[in-house]
């Protein structure tokens, strides 16, 4: 309510200031109602969190503030002398008289007007203290408002950011740019993904990261892996799925482990060589075993893996390991003196082994040597450990394998020093095990270790605590070391017995400490080789499982998939291991699929992150996506608490999307918002209540942060009905004439409008229904819980008049005091239209858009008596002429006459000096299948046209003068941004045109010229004059601002296009039609830096080639192409077009598309009725198996040979391997159209498929189709059996297939359909029924087939149906819903709803909606109404029943 009064007192100021002279006359009232209304507006913005008292006060100011700008525009209007003048001839003077009366009368009248209002200005304040109408402080505003952080990233309170006033259209965009990096990422993550998509997307990455990691590394190389977290049996399939699909694309083979399946619950945890060994068994039973029970399963992999054990240990045996490690360690005892020679060897630089471990492996070392009769005795001391290490691995490699034969299962050189390094190194004293978990603050392990092996080293340490002065006193050296380690309570028994032995030593005989010291030696690496035998055992099984396994991978790029939903793994390090000995070079990669989130992360190599297989994850990802510049640019990292805020939403998608769009739309979220929004979802559980209330702290989240006009404008929203159809053009000119955008002009008010209108996008507030060529959004729709939340936000804030329906309220400007009847329609208020006016004089916006009553002059001329009238739109209805009386509203700016039959004369005298959009025609044909219906039809260009200064759009209008001096008068329009012109071909209208444009070349945007051909025009050109070169040049001054062209119709006087394209920089869309246009004509616009459409209709082109060279239209992305008779080939060279995304070809001749598969970036390829098309895989020639698509009207089949001729054969095209790489969307459309499509590896991304009215005999390779996820078919009821095998669709529209309940089993089964559409003559029996265990994932079903009159759900069928639309005839029966667990929501629209449904539906809690088509009584013992008059009152709301 504070923006709506704030909004309307704005707008009456700036009147006010604006006329400010005019109304210097009317005295002080002006003044005092100024000066009243400027407080009143401060007052008002700070009202926030208001209470209902404060809420009417604004209401009345709002209203007083409406009633105040009326009387200020009667009383300029009156004094408005420029309307008279401008109607020219005589009348100008005549009307001098009767307008200085009327003047004085009106001026008169208003002046009375405005003292009442001075009144009540008075009353409404002092009302305001008389009640004790409290408004909060500024401070205490502050505080009231919600905390946000604006987009900027300042530190500004809320209510200082609502002030500020934009006036720079590129601001907004500019700071998100700056915020973001990349405006463009960030749109495309506000894309919808499914969960299949996401799991996808980033397993893609993380194969392709792991891939381009592989070259860099050195040494062994880990297996790459990762994780995803899959929280039910359900996620966890479609995550394996997933996976595979994945596999089939970047992987040569692959291989699916369930544990459960295979192992017994009772034996865990899961070894790795277990694992190793699962693997062998699916490698064994590749393609079969499928549809085994898992006991089946788990005992045959039981006892393979017995035969497999012994049959490895066999082998093993066969080495007599045993025997090899006595024969070192029979050595070993031989090698003491040597031993003791090295020690005696003083050698400068070097000191000797330091501790017993290294002696161990010097011992180690040297017996090998001896036994393998190496030359001399190395000095040790002269070469590093790790040298020694692996001269050590080695030898011992080669004394093992050293039998005949040589042992089948050998390990490599790296599997020996693993071996010796955990033998050796990780060894450690026994006394010191117990204590290795604990930190010494004082001496480290190392320190102890010297200690217990060389006692001058434990003094000097000793010694060196002596000079410590926090150390106690004390004499012996056991009690300083204690004194040193006090606090260390876990290491004293380490230094006590260190300490012990040092005394110890200290007393001995030197030479009998060398002796027992290399006694010892001895007897610890006698000990220590003893332990290699059962290690080389160990690493000789796993070895002998990888050998066999390596057999069936064929050194073949492999995917190993895990499936872990009980938590069986658990020695993941091991596992992984074992799993790197398959020669990870290949490129081999593994996958575990886990519910357990705390061990996903141990599965994931670095730097990778578990992918969570849910709603939580997909949108987590999204959010992260969004945030992590401006972590990345030193902000909080708040990625947990947006997974918590995530986990509170589960499983409801609105709260997550919604989220998800409003930090999209505010990024810079402070982390103390972000707490109390968690805080606040966190009071809630999951029960029906806390969903709905979930959703509204949701929207209420992002709804805060909105600048004060995006508000109002959102709530406007609120009078249109759920789901109704919004243009983006049309709501922003009702903004603009609602006043809910206060600026001074009307262009800074439409460019806010446009933002404001893309902010909304961005919340996901409104969705986009339909795009333009471009990507922008043309019209939109408010849906389910949004178009809720507004609603109740509308009628608290007095927006949605009460008195008016929902569903007419969108005709008529709100705040106009109109009352109208629940029953009246708009078609009574037309055709009582003089019992109304009375109602609508205070009128600003009238919409009769689509109104079914006939309107003739007479309604018109009432409706020009509604003096306040800014738009008008007679759009979609039948009236036939205008009125003179069209030019009494004064205040009009926006006529819309398109799609009437209004003559072309009826604007010819409008003199409307507000007007800024006069748009007309009859139907723009921006797409294909608008081409049957009649082309523009324009209307005259007003006379006094060079009066209307605030023009904007002039959309249709036409020349009609002989010398078309009218078009001369076009370039005083300094606003003109849009113009579409009907000139006739002749020198005099393309001089004058263009003289026009060259005035507008700073303002114009958009152009569009449709040329007529003369009589006497025969059917060349050479009657026709080239305009002369000199007045050429002075004329050719292209508009420097065109985003838009459109030339209809051919003219050789002067080269339009070439003069419109040449320099323009800001070109996107052109459009050509009967322009008959040569390749050399096209030149200019190959490399426009800004052209992303191009439409080629009805001979546009008259080349048999159209070729794209190398390096032109670099930045297109949509090319159609309609009924060009002439050309018969369309060639793309490579490097041509590169970023095309789309494709369409209607009703063309054209006979060979060459190069189109090879194009990067091509998404969408629609092909309608062509009657003949090779489609060629190499730009330039025709393949010997070209692709064709015929569209005859007999039978005959022609199939196009290399050489030329043709045969009467079947038809088949054919999407080959590395063709139509990014190809998301394919159409073929066409009654006779007979082929056989066939995918070969080709369109690997291909999403949906849709046939309409074909004759397709065989489709094959869909099921290689991994991400086809939609199709849409029309006709042909055999056509849905061609996709029998695409198991990956999720969502099939049907319409005319007039299929059978037996049809329907190919939809039964799969396994990811979701979404069941079927529409008109879809179905041809009035029974459907769905049987057990049939449609198991199907979630929402869509039925408007009019011969279906009963639905049966049997137990366990449908179980995941949530929302069920049926818009019926007759409704017979709809059985079966207590059989459907999860549906939520019934929408049924027809005549009545049987009395046991209504009666099924209350006792199992689903939520009705009930829409009726027509008057009805309720069924007996129903819901029933008193009677007729009540039922019609009541027929006209949709009805909600829970």
């Amino acid at each position: 309510m504070a923006e709506l009064a704030s909004g309307a007192v704005s707008s009456l100021l700036g009147l006010l200031q604006k006329e400010a002279q005019l109304l210097g006359r009317m005295g002080s009232d002006v003044e005092f109602i100024r000066e009243e209304m400027e407080s009143m507006s401060r007052t008002a913005h700070l009202a926030s969190g208001h209470d209902k008292q404060v809420r009417t006060w604004m209401k009345q100011v709002r209203d007083l503030a409406h009633d105040c700008s009326n009387c200020v525009d009667d009383y300029l209007r009156s004094g408005d002398l420029a309307v008279h003048l401008a109607r020219g001839g005589v009348r100008r003077y005549i009307w001098w008289t009767y307008w200085l009366v009327r003047k004085m009368h009106d001026q008169q009248n208003a002046a009375l007007r405005l003292r009442e209002l001075r009144d009540r200005v008075s009353d409404v304040g002092k009302r305001r203290l008389r009640y004790g109408v409290e408004i909060p402080s500024k401070g205490r505003a502050a505080q009231i408002l919600p905390s946000s952080t604006p987009s900027r990233g300042s530190a500004a309170a809320p209510g200082v950011i609502e002030d500020e006033d934009d006036d720079d259209d590129d601001t907004l965009h500019q700071v998100v740019a700056a915020m973001t990096g990349d405006l463009d990422l960030r749109r495309g993550i506000q894309e919808h993904r499914t969960l299949e998509d996401f799991c996808a997307e980033k397993l893609v990455n993380w194969v392709s990261t792991s891939r381009e990691q592989e070259p860099g590394q050195q040494g062994p190389s880990s297996i790459p892996s990762i994780a995803i977290v899959a929280l039910d049996a359900g996620a966890s399939s479609a995550a394996a799925q997933g996976a595979l699909e994945l596999a089939t694309a970047h992987f040569d083979k692959s291989f699916s482990i369930n544990l459960q399946a295979l192992h017994h619950p009772w034996d865990l945890p899961v070894l790795p060589w277990e694992i190793l060994y699962y693997i062998l068994f699916q490698c064994k039973q590749h393609g079969t075993g499928q549809g085994e029970a898992d006991d089946e399963k788990r005992r045959k992999a039981f006892q393979d893996k017995l035969n497999t054990h012994d049959e490895i240990w066999k082998e093993i045996e066969k080495m007599n390991i045993d025997d090899k490690i006595e024969e070192v360690k029979r050595k070993i005892g031989e090698v003491s003196g040597t031993t003791e020679e090295v020690k005696n060897n003083k050698i400068e630089g070097t000191k000797y082994l330091k501790a017993t471990t290294d002696i161990s492996i010097g011992m180690l070392h040297q017996a090998l040597r001896l036994m393998l009769n190496s030359e001399g005795l190395s000095i040790i001391g002269r070469s590093s450990d790790t040298k020694i290490m692996q001269e050590t691995a080695m030898m011992l490699k080669q004394h093992m394998e050293s039998v005949v034969p040589k042992p089948p299962i050998q390990l490599d050189d790296i599997q020996y020093l693993d071996i010796l390094q955990k033998v050796f190194l990780d060894t450690k004293p026994s006394h010191a095990k117990e204590t290795s978990t604990n930190t010494a603050t004082t001496l480290g392990e190392d320190h102890i270790k010297e200690i217990l092996n060389n006692h001058k080293i434990a003094l000097d340490i000793v010694r060196e605590l002596l000079r410590w002065s926090q150390l106690p006193e004390g004499n012996s050296v056991k009690e300083l070391a204690k004194g040193v380690l006090q606090g260390v309570r876990d290491q004293n028994s380490v230094i006590d017995a260190a300490i012990s032995e040092t005394e110890e030593k200290m007393n001995e005989n030197p030479r009998d400490t060398k002796a027992k010291g290399t006694n010892a030696a001895i007897q610890e690496t006698n000990e220590k080789v003893g332990e290699i035998s059962s290690a080389i055992k160990f690493s000789l099984f796993i070895k002998g499982i990888v050998d066999k396994i390596k057999v069936p991978l064929e050194r073949k790029r492999t995917l190993f998939i895990l499936i872990d939903d009980r938590g069986y793994i658990s020695e993941w390090e091991g596992i992984k291991n074992a799993l790197s000995l398959l020669d990870c070079s290949n490129g081999n990669a593994v996958i575990v699929i886990t519910n357990n989130n705390q061990k996903a992360q141990g599965f994931c190599s670095t730097p990778w992150e578990p992918i969570t297989y849910s709603l939580v994850g997909l949108y987590y990802d999204i959010v992260l996506k969004m945030t992590s510049q401006r972590e990345n640019e030193g902000g909080n990292n708040n990625s947990q608490i947006f997974r918590d805020i995530l986990v509170k939403c589960d499983p409801n998608e609105f709260c997550m999307r919604m989220f998800a769009h409003a930090m999209y739309a505010n990024p810079n979220r402070s982390y103390e918002e972000l707490r109390r929004l968690l805080g606040s979802l966190q009071v809630f559980g999951n029960s029906t209540d806390a969903y709905a209330t979930k959703a509204k702290m949701i929207f209420k989240f992002s709804y805060r942060d909105l600048p004060r006009e995006h508000k109002t404008c959102l709530l406007y929203l609120a009078i249109f009905p759920q789901g109704h159809e919004i243009k983006r053009s049309t709501l922003i000119e009702r903004w603009a004439i609602e006043e809910l955008i206060t600026n001074e002009d009307w262009p800074t008010v439409v460019r806010h409008g446009k933002r404001c209108f893309q902010a909304l996008i961005d919340r996901w507030f409104v969705t986009p229904v339909e795009l333009s060529a471009a990507g922008k959004v043309k019209s939109c729709k408010v849906d389910g819980l949004v178009h809720d939340f507004i609603t109740k936000i509308a009628k608290k804030e007095h927006i949605l008049d009460m008195r008016l329906s929902q569903l007419r309220a969108h005709h008529f400007s709100t705040f106009s005091g109109l009352r109208l009847r629940a029953s009246d329609t708009i078609d009574t208020v037309v055709e009582k239209l003089p019992r109304y006016l009375h109602k609508l004089h205070l009128l600003k916006l009238l919409d009769l858009e689509g109104c079914q009553y006939h309107l003739d002059k007479n309604h018109l001329k009432d409706i020009c008596s509604i003096l306040h009238l800014k738009y008008l739109s007679l759009r979609r209805t039948d009236v036939a002429d205008l009125p003179h009386e069209i030019n009494n509203l004064h205040e009009l700016e926006v006529l819309d006459i398109r799609q009437t039959k209004v003559s072309e004369h009826a604007t010819k005298n409008i003199v409307l000096l507000k007007l800024r959009r006069l748009l007309a025609g009859q139907v723009d044909p921006s797409t294909s299948h608008e081409m049957g219906k009649p082309l523009r039809s324009a209307v005259l260009i007003p006379r006094k046209i060079n009066k209307m200064e605030n023009m904007e759009v002039l959309s249709n209008v036409k020349a009609y003068s002989r010398n078309g001096a009218e078009l001369k008068e076009i370039r005083k329009l300094g606003q003109l941004r849009k113009l579409g012109v009907v000139i006739v071909n002749n020198e005099n209208h393309l001089k004058n045109l263009l003289w026009a444009m060259s005035d507008l070349k700073e303002c114009l945007q958009s152009l569009s010229i449709t040329i007529l051909k003369t009589r006497n025009e025969g059917d060349t050109d050479n009657e026709q004059k080239v305009l002369p070169h000199d007045l050429y040049n002075h004329l050719i001054q292209p508009p420097k601002v065109l985003e838009s062209l459109s030339i209809d119709g051919p003219t050789k006087i002067v080269r339009l296009l070439t003069m419109f394209a040449k320099g323009s920089n800001e070109l996107a869309k052109v459009t050509l039609r009967h322009t008959s246009l040569k390749k050399k004509n096209l030149v200019h616009i190959t490399m426009l830096p800004k052209l992303c459409c191009v439409r080629l209709r009805q001979n546009a082109y008259t080349d048999k080639e159209l070729t794209f060279e190398t390096e032109e239209f670099p930045h297109l992305k949509n090319f159609l192409v309609e009924q060009l008779h002439e050309t018969d080939m369309i060639n793309f060279k490579k490097g041509a077009a590169p970023e095309l995304e789309k494709i369409v070809l209607f009703r063309t001749s054209i006979k060979h598309l060459c190069g189109v598969g090879a194009l990067p970036n091509l998404k969408e390829l629609e092909l309608k009725e062509n009657e003949q098309l090779v489609l060629s895989p190499e730009a330039g020639t025709v393949s010997a198996d070209p692709v064709i698509l015929e569209d005859w009207t007999d039978s005959t089949d022609i199939i196009v040979h290399k050489d030329g001729a043709t045969s009467a054969e079947k038809s088949a095209l054919t999407f080959k391997k590395k063709e139509f790489k990014h190809l998301k969307y394919f159409l073929v459309e066409g009654h006779h159209m007979q082929t056989d499509i066939k995918f070969e590896v080709g369109a690997p991304e291909l999403e949906k498929i849709v046939l309409s009215n074909t004759n397709i005999e065989s489709l094959d390779g869909v099921d290689g189709l991994a991400k086809l996820m939609e199709i849409d078919l029309k006709g042909n009821k055999t056509i849905l059996s061609l996709f029998a095998t695409a198991n990956h669709i999720a969502k099939v529209t049907l319409s005319d297939t007039c299929l059978k309940q037996g049809d329907l089993q190919i939809l039964a089964k799969k396994p990811k359909l979701c979404w069941l559409l079927l529409l008109d003559k879809s179905y041809d029996e009035s029974h459907l029924t769905f049987n057990k265990d049939e449609f198991p994932k199907l979630k929402h079903l869509t039925i408007t087939c009019s011969k279906i009159s009963g639905i049966n759900f049997a137990k366990e069928s449908a179980c995941k149906l949530e929302k069920i639309t049926w818009s019926f005839t007759e409704l017979e029966s709809l059985s079966g819903i207590d059989n459907l667990p999860e549906l939520k929501e019934l929408e049924l629209e027809g005549k009545s709803v049987p009395l046991q449904v209504w009666r099924d539906i209350n006792a199992h809690n689903k939520k009705l909606i009930h829409k009726r088509t027509q008057v009805q009584d309720e069924p007996k013992g129903g819901p029933t109404l008193a009677n007729k008059k009540k039922s019609a009152f009541f027929s006209i709301f949709p009805s909600t029943h829970r």
